[in-house]
């Protein structure tokens, strides 16, 4: 079994628990529309999976999409509440066409966006080109 690499460099732990503090204060307040899901509860749950998916991100990705959480928090925007209405428009786009008008105006994700530096390949789930689309470029 391999060993697992635990980040130790402070700079780039403290970018990421910033990161997962900011999308944890968005994320347990997303309005779900049969209310709160479960997994809205599970904090020790949701830091490990998004760190563990940070952990594979660059410095300069870190960085800039930290900027955008604290501008979207500015601007009183929830990118999680933004994520998943993205993520409706393809999985219920019946139920997105009746929020579509209030949702925040975004940019629609392809596979050419992402980390102004990598492609997203094509077979990236519904989740995830809901997420990329909260990216700013």
């Amino acid at each position: 079994m391999e060993n697992v690499k635990i980040e130790t460099d402070p700079a780039r732990v403290g970018l990421i628990d910033a990161i997962v503090e900011g999308e944890w204060e968005m994320f347990h307040s997303v309005n779900n529309v049969g209310g709160p899901a479960e997994c809205q509860s599970q904090q020790n749950t949701f830091e490990i999976m998004r760190r563990a998916q940070f952990s594979t991100w660059g410095d300069k990705t870190l960085s800039c999409y930290l900027e955008d959480i604290k501008k979207a928090q500015i601007q009183g925007r929830n990118l999680m509440t933004e994520k998943y209405a993205r993520m409706m428009a393809v999985t219920h786009p019946a139920e997105f066409e009746q929020i579509a008008p209030h949702a925040s105006p975004c940019r629609r994700a392809s596979r050419r966006d992402g980390y102004k530096d990598r492609r997203i390949p094509r077979e990236v789930g519904r989740g995830s080109r809901g997420e990329v689309s909260i990216y700013s470029r």
